[in-house]
């Protein structure tokens, strides 16, 4: 079972149409954590299928939400409740000629694209 959060689209393509391959059924509901929510591969350990929750952002959304701490609550709450939490940017993020990442709309809030990289991956 698919479940796609009521607040995403239903017809993403690098993520939805994908799984709805694999994943037969699917229903639209409100997910407290993540985008998208499903039943992974079984696994031995667990005895039971491994549970997965999405998070899409756009670069810009993760730059936001690096900002304002959103980011750190998602994805902590994802690993809370799901057993594999995965963050999928849609986009690229690329640095300015000095290397830097600009977080939000300030000058101040800049960040080195190395230390970016380190801090999401």
């Amino acid at each position: 079972m698919l479940t796609i959060d009521d607040r995403e689209p239903v017809h993403h393509p690098h993520v939805v149409l994908p799984l709805r391959s694999r994943v037969k059924d699917h229903r639209i509901a409100r997910l407290e954590f993540g985008d998208y929510a499903f039943l992974g591969y079984p696994n031995e350990a667990l005895g039971r299928p491994v549970t997965v929750a999405i998070e899409l952002c756009t670069p810009s959304d993760v730059c936001g939400k690096l900002t304002d701490g959103r980011l750190a609550f998602q994805l902590s709450g994802m690993l809370e409740r799901y057993d594999t939490a995965i963050l999928m940017i849609d986009g690229t993020i690329t640095p300015n000629k000095d290397g830097y990442v600009w977080l939000g709309n300030s000058v101040r809030n800049g960040v080195k694209y190395e230390r970016l990289m380190d801090t999401i991956f």
